[in-house]
């Protein structure tokens, strides 16, 4: 039978930094769904406006034709 070397104290510690690594990939993992979701919201409103500008142009094209005739 092999016996583990090494103290309950190391291994403690060992625990303790993956904790911690665990807690920052959670942390950053929110992050990037935040700023996904940013993002998503940013190209919707972005789209919204795009499309809002075409209507417009396209009722000042039809205004200035009729103007020309």
């Amino acid at each position: 039978m092999t016996r583990r070397r090494g103290n309950s104290t190391n291994r403690m510690a060992g625990k303790d930094e993956l904790r911690r690594v665990g807690s920052t990939l959670d942390g950053l993992m929110d992050e990037l769904h935040d700023r996904d979701t940013r993002a998503t919201k940013l190209q919707s409103d972005k789209d919204l406006l795009v499309g809002e500008l075409r209507h417009r142009i396209k009722n000042t094209l039809t205004i200035v034709q009729v103007i020309a005739r």
